[in-house]
């Protein structure tokens, strides 16, 4: 029960959290008002549109900003955007910039900051070519506000369109404005058009994804005429994705070179040969170290299990009758010896960890070890184990100490993800970062290596799990052979006893107790 309610409030306290940061990034704001001002210009291909945004939002809750997108391309051109300015009530306002649907949506504000009340942005940008020609007349077609509002309504939009001459061509359409989804027109709007300035403004609220758009007749060579895009303009707008992409490859290469160079095992003999020791002078702590380059809980069984072979603490299994049947086992362990001048540091330190006071007799319970102390022993026992079988020459076991031989490229690997929400510059440059901090993570877990003695102990303790796991069946089916090379010693207690740490340490323990059935029975 205890658990249960530990594990509720767990729950509830992290999403107390999520929900005060979920409150920060709503979208709970309408805009009460936007009113912009156009001006079209001659001087390229297609005329020069300059927009002068003016955006006035009611946050409702806490906020830290809003997105904005404007259009890259129209009608098969590219509109050359360019960026300006942005403000918020009168001040340079931070932003990004990703791409997203042939659209530039700008992230206006602070990620450290949040707001609320009355704000009003000014968004100052220029698009070019966004004149169409027809055979009459040509023509500027807009959308104001835009349909990309999933959640805010506008209260008011109004906008005016200054053009570079006099429109006095009767022959010309009228200016028209439309309103409304994609798709559907709502025409909740009214059009003024006087000398040189075409007026739009809504004459009623606008839905979230509804949008102001306006379309205006002008004289042919009122403006050059357009340019359309070719399919090299069309691969030149995707350059900036696919060398975002190039991250990916780029960063597996280096992962690659990096472990190729630095992080492999001088070769093997390539034979393996059934061994009946362990290797001279080695712990089944650091037999499990060097087998597989981690001292996990198992390595860390199998020494408690050499200790109490070794007359140093005692095993107990104490046994009940559970209430609705079968059998409660208690496991608990006993220090019999407590003279630790022939016991290795990380063996010391680990009978520390287990039995606090070190006094002869002191029993304890499997279930009440001291969880912090024995995770802080633990780690010291890594440590310090993984340094004491490192070194640059061939006395020992490893040319790169197992603990930190990863560091470089999971440092490197971890930061390049995280850059993509600090800092995001493009999908394609996400993608392929992500991609290749993966990449990376993925050569870190390879970024060990063994010395010349490390790898020939390998094949002696792969030697020794293939006699541990090798059913008694198949031996005896070996020894028919010429060289005998399951020629193993006669079973004992002894030779139970003496290699079952080990067995442990490789995760042969089972294999290796059943061959003892009916031999060893406590």
């Amino acid at each position: 029960m205890k658990r249960v309610v530990l594990a509720f409030l767990v729950l509830a306290a992290t999403f107390s959290v999520l929900a005060g940061y979920a409150r920060a990034d709503v979208n709970s704001f309408n805009v009460t008002n936007m009113n912009v001002r156009y001006d079209l210009y001659s001087d390229v291909p297609g005329g020069r549109l300059r927009v002068d945004e003016d955006i006035t939002v009611n946050f409702r809750d806490y906020n830290r900003g809003i997105f904005r997108a404007i259009p890259k391309t129209y009608k098969n051109r590219n509109l050359d955007l360019k960026i300006l300015d942005v403000k918020r009530d009168g001040v340079e306002e931070p932003y990004t910039a990703s791409e997203s649907n042939d659209n530039e949506v700008l992230k206006i504000g602070r990620a450290d900051k949040t707001i609320t009340a009355s704000h009003t942005y000014k968004i100052v940008y220029e698009v070019s070519n966004v004149v169409t020609a027809y055979d009459q007349y040509d023509e500027l077609y807009w959308d104001v506000n835009g349909d990309q509002w999933a959640s805010q309504p506008f209260d008011k939009i109004r906008a005016e369109i200054h053009v570079p001459t006099v429109m006095t061509n009767s022959a010309l359409p009228s200016p028209k404005c439309f309103t409304g989804g994609y798709g559907k027109n709502t025409n909740v709007c009214k059009v003024q058009d006087t000398t040189g300035v075409v007026e739009v403004e809504t004459t009623a609220g606008l839905q979230p994804k509804e949008g102001l758009t306006y379309v205006i007749a002008l004289p042919k060579g009122l403006v050059p005429a357009g340019i359309e895009q070719t399919a090299i303009d069309k691969l030149a707008g995707y350059i900036f994705f696919f060398l975002g992409l190039l991250v990916f490859p780029i960063a597996a290469i280096f992962g690659f070179i990096f472990w190729f160079t630095k992080g492999r095992d001088p070769k093997s003999k390539g034979i393996i040969v059934a061994q009946y020791e362990a290797p001279k002078g080695l712990s089944p702590a650091e037999v499990g170290l060097i087998y597989d380059y981690s001292l996990d809980s198992r390595d860390l069984s199998a020494t408690l299990i050499d200790l109490a072979v070794r007359k140093y603490i005692k095993l107990h299994d104490e046994q009940k009758q559970k209430l609705f049947g079968g059998i409660k086992h208690s496991i608990s362990l006993e220090l019999i010896n407590t003279s630790m001048e022939k016991l290795r540091p990380h063996e010391q330190k680990l009978l520390r960890a287990v039995f606090p006071t070190v006094t002869l007799g002191e029993k304890i319970a499997i279930g009440s070890i001291d969880r912090a102390t024995m995770a802080k022993e633990v780690e010291a026992i890594r440590k310090e184990l993984s340094e004491a079988l490192t070194a640059g020459d061939e006395t020992k076991y490893f040319s790169r100490n197992p603990r930190t031989a990863k560091t470089v490229l999971r440092g490197t690997g971890i930061v390049m993800i995280g850059s993509v929400f600090f800092l995001f510059v493009d999908v394609g440059f996400a993608i392929g970062r992500i991609l290749g901090g993966v990449s990376l993570l993925l050569f870190a877990q390879l970024m060990h290596k063994r010395s010349r003695l490390g790898v020939d102990t390998l094949d002696h303790i792969k030697g020794l799990k293939l006699y541990l796991e090798t059913a008694e069946a198949d031996r005896l089916a070996k020894l028919q052979s010429v060289d005998q090379p399951y020629a193993a010693p006669s079973k004992t207690v002894d030779l139970y006893e003496k290699l079952l740490p080990f067995a442990v340490a490789l995760g042969v323990e089972n294999s290796w107790s059943k061959q003892f059935e009916g031999i060893y029975q406590a």
